[in-house]
C-alpha cells in the first residue's frame, strides 16, 4: 500500500512541475480551444487537490476488485484521472485506461505522465474507439468493473451486455445544475458565482451551472449586475492568459446552442444579451457571446437539456413549493448551488436529489475542491449497474470510487 501511495505522490509532484504541466496545457489548448487559465485550474490545480484528498483517504482493510477499465472524456482528463484512475490504483487494482483519441497533442503527454507515475497501468490502443473498448471490456472475464465518464444518450445500449456478463458498470454522466438565488442573497457574490461556475470550462463542463432560479423580488437587480459583470469579460484567443471566453471547437455544438436560443425566444423568452458568434482568433473557430435569456420556463430546451456553452437562462420564482417543482423538472441530479438563507424544505430536497449542494458558493469555488472527489449523482447524472443478491440492479446516489472499486475484508 505504501508503494501505491508513493506512486500518487510522484504523480502530484509531476503535475506541480512546470516541465510537465506547461507542455500539457499548451497541447490541451491546441486540441480543445479551452482557455489557458481554465485548463490550468481544471487540469492541474484541481487534480492536485483531489489527489491529495484521495491520498489521505482511509483504504485500510479494503481489497481490490481485480481489474478495472476506465473511459475518460475529451473535455476533462485531470478530474476523472484523480478520482477514478487514482482510486483504482490506490486500492490495488490493475487498471486499463482509454484516453480520448481526439486529443492528438495532449494524449501522448498524459499517457507518458501516468505511465511514469502509476506503475503497471495499461492503455487502450489510441486507434480503438470507445465503443469497441467498452464492448471488449464487458466481455473480458478478468475485468470486474468499468467506470465511464460520458453522455447519457448512448450509455443505455451497453446495459444488456453488462447485465449478461454481470460486470459492475459505474456511469458518471452530464448535469443540468441549478443556481438558486434567494431574496436575502449577497447579489454581488451570487453574480460572481453564476459567472465563474456558469462559465466553468466556457460552459463545456457537466458541472457548469445551467439553470438560474432567481427570486422575483431581486430579479431586476440580479439581472442588471449579471449583465454588467458579463460585459467585463474578455473574448478572444484561448492562448491569451487574460481571455475569459474562447471559441467552441465543435461547430455542431455551436449550432445546437443557437437552436436552443431560438427555441427559447420563440416560446417567449427575452434575449437580453448575446446570442451571436464572433469570428474566432484561433483556428477560425467561432466564439459564442455569453448569452442571457430572461422569462424562461422549464419547457424550453435551453432549460430542460444540457446546454454546454456560455448560456444564462433565468427563471423567476416566488414560493418555495413552486421553486422545488421547477428545480425537480429535469432528467439530472449532479450539483446545486444556493445563495441566501436556504429554507429547510429546500435544503432537504436538494440534498436528496443532488450529489453535492453548495451554500453561498459553487462547484468551482476553491474551498469546495476537496468535495469534488465525491462521484455519482441522481437520475441520468450518474448510476451504477451491478450484480447483487437481488439480481442485476440500477443504483443511484453519491459515492466514493475508493469504495466502489474495492471491497471490505
Amino acid at each position: 500500500m505504501d508503494c501505491l501511495r508513493g506512486d500518487l505522490l510522484e504523480l502530484i509532484d509531476s503535475l506541480k512541475g512546470i516541465k510537465i504541466h506547461s507542455p500539457f496545457v499548451d497541447a490541451y489548448l491546441q486540441d480543445t480551444a479551452f482557455t489557458r487559465k481554465e485548463i490550468y485550474r481544471r487540469e492541474v490545480l484541481t487534480p492536485i487537490k483531489l489527489l491529495e484528498v484521495i491520498l489521505n483517504s482511509n483504504t485500510e482493510r479494503r481489497n481490490p476488485l481485480g481489474k478495472v477499465a476506465i473511459v475518460v472524456p475529451k473535455n476533462a482528463l485531470g478530474i476523472p484521472m484523480a478520482k477514478a484512475v487514482a482510486a483504482s490504483h490506490l486500492t490495488g487494482n490493475e487498471t486499463i485506461l482509454r484516453l480520448p483519441r481526439q486529443l492528438f497533442h495532449a494524449e501522448p503527454i498524459y499517457r507518458n505522465l501516468l505511465r511514469k507515475s502509476l506503475k503497471g497501468i495499461e492503455f487502450a490502443p489510441p486507434t480503438q474507439s470507445a465503443k469497441d473498448f467498452l464492448i471488449e471490456c464487458l466481455k473480458a472475464p478478468d475485468i470486474q468493473a468499468i467506470v465511464v465518464y460520458g453522455d447519457e444518450v448512448w450509455i443505455d445500449e451497453y446495459y444488456p451486455l453488462a447485465q449478461q456478463t454481470q460486470t459492475k458498470f459505474i456511469f458518471e454522466g452530464p448535469g443540468n445544475d441549478p443556481l438558486i438565488i434567494l431574496p436575502d442573497a449577497d447579489l454581488e457574490a451570487a453574480v460572481e458565482g453564476a459567472v465563474t461556475c456558469g462559465l466553468n470550462n466556457g460552459g463545456q463542463s457537466c458541472s457548469a451551472l445551467e439553470r438560474f432560479f432567481v427570486h422575483h423580488a431581486i430579479a431586476d437587480e440580479f439581472t442588471y449586475l449579471l449583465l454588467k459583470r458579463l460585459d467585463q469579460l474578455k473574448l478572444g484567443s484561448p492562448d491569451d492568459p487574460e481571455v475569459d471566453i474562447g471559441p467552441i471547437a465543435s461547430l455542431n455544438l455551436v449550432s445546437r446552442i443557437q437552436r436552443q436560443i431560438e427555441d427559447a425566444v420563440d416560446q417567449g423568452a427575452r434575449l437580453l444579451k448575446g446570442g451571436s458568434t464572433v469570428e474566432g482568433l484561433f483556428k477560425g473557430l467561432p466564439i459564442l457571446e455569453p448569452t442571457v435569456l430572461s422569462r424562461c420556463t422549464t419547457q424550453m430546451s435551453v432549460v430542460r437539456d444540457e446546454t454546454f456553452g456560455p448560456l444564462f437562462p433565468l427563471l423567476w420564482f416566488d414560493e418555495t413549493d413552486l421553486l422545488i417543482a421547477m428545480v425537480d423538472d429535469t432528467r439530472y441530479g449532479l450539483n446545486a448551488s444556493v445563495y441566501g438563507t436556504c429554507p429547510l424544505e429546500l435544503k432537504f430536497f436538494l440534498e436528496k436529489t443532488h450529489r453535492n449542494v453548495f451554500f453561498n458558493s459553487t462547484a468551482v469555488s476553491p474551498e469546495n475542491r476537496s468535495q469534488l472527489w465525491i462521484d455519482g449523482g441522481y437520475k441520468r447524472s450518474g448510476f451504477v449497474w451491478e450484480q447483487t443478491a437481488q439480481g442485476y440492479i440500477h443504483r443511484e446516489g453519491r459515492r466514493y470510487l475508493t469504495q466502489e472499486l474495492s471491497h471490505a475484508d
